[in-house]
C-alpha cells in the first residue's frame, strides 16, 4: 500500500509540473500576442489619438506622435495595397517601410519624453523637423505604391479595353452577316 501511496504522489507532481508548464507556455503566447496587436501602425494611430485627446486638447508632443503613426498606417497601407495590385513584393520598398516603422518607433519614445514640453524648446523644435522628415518620407512610400500600383493597373485596363473594343467588333460582324444572310431568304 505504501508504494501505491507514493506512485500517486508522483502522478499528482508529474500532472503538477504539466499544468505549470502549460500555463507558462499560454502565457508566454498570450504576452507575444498583445505584443504584436499593439505594434500594429493602425493601433499606435489610436493609442496616440487617445493620448493626444487626454491632454486638454492635445500638446504639440502628442499631435505629432498622432500624425506620425497615422503616417506610417497609411504608407503600410499602401504597400499592402500595392503589392496585392501587383501580386508581388515591390523592390525595397517593404524594407523602405520597415525603416520608417523603426524610426517612428525611436521618435515616438522620444516624442513621449517631450510629452509637456513648450513647443519652442530648441530640443522639442528639432524633434518636430525629425517627425516632419519620417512623414516626407511615408509619402514618398506612399507615391511610390500607388505608382506601381497604378502602372500594373494601367496595364490591366488597357488590355481590356482593347479585348472588348475586339469583343465588340466580332460581335457586330456577326450581327452584320446574320442581317445580310436573313434579308437574302
Amino acid at each position: 500500500m505504501a508504494q501505491s501511496g507514493s506512485e500517486a504522489g508522483i502522478v499528482v507532481a508529474v500532472l503538477g509540473v504539466l499544468v505549470v508548464g502549460g500555463a507558462i507556455v499560454v502565457v508566454h503566447r498570450i504576452r507575444a500576442r498583445w505584443r504584436a496587436f499593439r505594434a500594429r501602425a493602425d493601433i499606435r494611430v489610436g493609442l496616440s489619438w487617445i493620448g493626444s485627446w487626454r491632454k486638454a486638447g492635445g500638446s504639440g508632443a502628442a499631435r505629432w506622435r498622432y500624425e506620425l503613426w497615422q503616417g506610417v498606417a497609411d504608407a503600410t497601407r499602401a504597400l499592402r495595397e500595392a503589392e496585392v495590385a501587383s501580386g508581388s513584393p515591390l523592390g525595397e520598398l517593404r524594407s523602405l517601410n520597415r525603416r520608417l516603422r523603426g524610426t517612428a518607433d525611436e521618435l515616438d519614445r522620444l516624442l513621449g519624453m517631450a510629452s509637456g514640453m513648450p513647443s519652442a524648446t530648441p530640443e522639442v523644435a528639432e524633434l518636430r523637423r525629425q517627425v516632419a522628415d519620417a512623414l516626407a518620407a511615408s509619402s514618398a512610400i506612399r507615391r511610390a505604391a500607388l505608382a506601381s500600383a497604378s502602372t500594373t493597373t494601367g496595364a490591366r485596363a488597357g488590355e481590356l479595353a482593347s479585348d472588348a473594343v475586339r469583343e465588340v467588333e466580332s460581335v457586330a460582324a456577326g450581327v452584320e452577316k446574320s442581317r445580310a444572310a436573313l434579308t437574302r431568304e
